[in-house]
């Protein structure tokens, strides 16, 4: 593979194979003589070589200057005010705990993987270097890197985790129990993550701007009710009218208690109960208190059955 096929894969660029015209530009800057192509090697091979060195002590002091990092956009978490606010705080008071994850690229800059909201916070604070994490990441895998470096390193939420997983699902062709086996967690627990896949893009889009409303558990009830419903609920859900508990409680509807108790009919010869009837759907019940008078009351039920048969 060639140099610049290599900037290219670095780069994520798709582009066309060099035109004879762009070699013919490439060739005019290389000298023509022997001597002179000599000394262009040298001082190509010199450059590359002062590079590599520079990396080598930055991966040594494991610091860089934060303008030699470039971000991609698109991969950076969103975080609420508050959430933003007291990472920043902890950073001011304690210091960076996980260092940014990078990539070397071209002419001594480097891609920053993941910990884009860190770097934030240290250019708010008026720094010029930060503590980074220097690896060799194939640019086809960089985004599958970044979302598993800040599954662990940061608290994702739910929707987030759904995004990644299934970002890396359309890169990778990776089944859910692959990633889950790469992600260090169960089947059951990605299955969860996956319960938003069902939900509709009016749904997505609302989740997209507030991802942390809604948890795994509570996904899973909502992803079985009807899209005005599930909208109605994620909106009362961001104007914080109701919690997550009552937005789960919103998706199970109880039947009505139909069911009248029936007090049993008394018969009474005075002040004393001659029989006590009870009836439920179809089954009539009846107790004697005088059980020597049974078969004649039922003789005469037969009796009054028969009467009645049309």
């Amino acid at each position: 593979m060639s140099f610049r096929d290599k900037l290219i894969k670095t780069k994520d660029i798709q582009t066309e194979p060099v035109t004879s015209q762009e070699l013919d530009a490439i060739m005019k800057k290389v000298p023509q003589s022997a001597p002179g192509q000599l000394h262009y090697t040298q001082k190509t091979l010199t450059k590359k070589l002062d590079e590599l060195d520079a990396v080598k002590e930055e991966m040594r002091a494991g610091k860089i200057k934060i303008s030699k990092i470039v971000e991609v956009k698109g991969r950076k978490r969103t975080l609420t005010a508050q959430q933003f606010a007291d990472l920043k705080g902890n950073i001011a008071q304690n210091g960076l705990i996980h260092k940014v994850l990078v990539r070397a690229i071209e002419d001594g800059m480097y891609e920053l993987i993941a910990g884009h909201n860190r770097l934030e916070i240290y250019r708010q604070l008026g720094k010029d270097e930060i503590e980074v994490d220097i690896q060799e990441i194939d640019g086809s895998r960089v985004v599958e890197n970044a979302f598993y470096s800040n599954l662990f390193q940061s608290e994702l939420t739910a929707f987030e985790k759904y995004q990644g997983f299934k970002e890396i699902r359309e890169i990778t062709g990776e089944n859910q129990d692959q990633m889950a086996q790469k992600a260090g967690i169960s089947p059951s627990q990605i299955s969860q993550i996956f319960s938003f896949e069902s939900f509709p893009d009016s749904a997505k889009n609302i989740l997209k701007q507030h991802p942390g409303i809604l948890g795994y558990d509570a996904a899973a009830q909502l992803s079985k009710v009807k899209e005005t419903k599930l909208l109605d609920i994620l909106n009362r859900l961001v104007l914080g009218e109701i919690s997550e508990a009552k937005a789960v409680a919103m998706t199970t509807i109880k039947a009505p208690n139909l069911t009248v108790k029936v007090e049993p009919i008394v018969i009474r010869n005075g002040k004393t109960t001659f029989a006590k009837i009870k009836q439920k759907g179809g089954l009539i019940a009846i107790t004697l208190v005088d059980e020597s008078r049974v078969e004649s009351i039922l003789a005469q039920i037969q009796n009054l059955l028969k009467s009645n048969i049309k």
